[in-house]
């Protein structure tokens, strides 16, 4: 019978962050993935290392990862990068959690709540599975804009075909749509 076990390195992990520091330089968030039990390797005790050192953000794909990450202590800014559903955004912005937001719907909903939160655009720019058009994007903004409780805390966009390392087109189509729609934030105030 074989066994199947992995060992976390908290130092491997702390040295991970600190390399990436390295790359990227100051005034970058570094915002680690820690959706799906850290991929296997261990919600709480992945994000409290990152937290430890110097991560920024940590990043889940569900409302219950951010509650076990709160209910374990961590303080840190936590942004849900998956769905949200409307029956749970209450109870993430309770727990101070920013989340990704796409679509009117949610929106609207956050703004009836009338509390704080910070929510991170997505913008669509090539994938096709979820995001604000570029076309759509002012008229997403004016919603916002209604709600003074929403605070455009970031934007993010999904690139299709980043593995591709020989051909780079449509990810530099990408960027240029990307780009597009940072200047469009820019231009109405955010």
């Amino acid at each position: 019978m074989d066994l199947t076990w992995i060992e976390i390195s908290k130092k491997a992990l702390r040295h991970n962050i600190k390399t990436f520091w390295g790359i990227v330089g100051n005034n970058i968030v570094l915002a680690p993935a820690v959706k799906a039990n850290a991929y296997g390797h261990g919600l709480v005790t992945c994000a409290k290392t990152f937290v430890e050192a110097g991560a920024d953000y940590l990043c889940v794909n569900a409302p219950f990862e951010a509650k076990t990450l709160r209910e374990a202590g961590i303080k840190s800014p936590i942004l849900i990068i998956g769905y949200t559903p409307l029956a749970d955004l209450e109870a993430v912005v309770n727990i101070g959690a920013e989340l990704i937001v796409y679509n009117l719907e949610t929106a609207h909903a956050l703004g009836k709540l009338n509390k704080k939160v910070g929510v991170h655009l997505k913008i669509e720019t090539g994938n096709h599975r979820q995001g604000i058009a570029i076309k759509d994007l002012p008229a997403f903004l004016k919603l916002v804009d209604k709600y003074p409780t929403i605070n455009v805390a970031g934007v993010s966009t999904h690139f299709a075909d980043m593995e591709d390392t020989a051909d780079q087109h449509y990810a530099e189509y990408q960027l240029k749509e990307f780009k597009k729609a940072i200047r469009l934030l820019e231009e109405s105030g955010h």
